[in-house]
């Protein structure tokens, strides 16, 4: 139980991170480079963590896991799906988050499975 509460509390800021890191490529993007489907995934993963933190806070359910296992995935492939592969700073950052979300995801159901 002090795990989940631990994890649980320690989500939101990782989300508040991915939130807010995603606008490094826009910021520094070099002269050129299409910007819009970097601000459409900016809106999107802000939208999405934003959705997924509300409804954690109002009424958990378990499939909020397996949506944040997506969103994590999502985020961590996201410089090539989108082509900002050219910042090392802003590719490291979201392999980071996303991988580190979508295994906080992974975690938490492992351990509501076997509770």
């Amino acid at each position: 139980m002090h795990d989940r509460l631990f994890w649980g509390r320690l989500a939101p800021i990782l989300r508040l991170w991915l939130v807010l890191t995603p606008a490094l490529p826009i910021l520094f993007a070099p002269e050129g480079t299409a910007l819009l489907p970097l601000a459409l995934n900016l809106a999107i993963c802000l939208g999405a963590a934003f959705g997924f933190a509300l409804s954690g806070v109002f009424y958990f359910r378990h499939s909020d896991e397996h949506l944040d296992l997506v969103l994590g995935v999502w985020i961590a492939v996201s410089p090539w799906a989108l082509g900002f592969a050219w910042s090392p700073v802003a590719t490291w950052n979201a392999v980071a988050c996303g991988l580190t979300i979508a295994g906080m995801s992974l975690l938490l159901s492992q351990r509501e499975g076997s509770a």
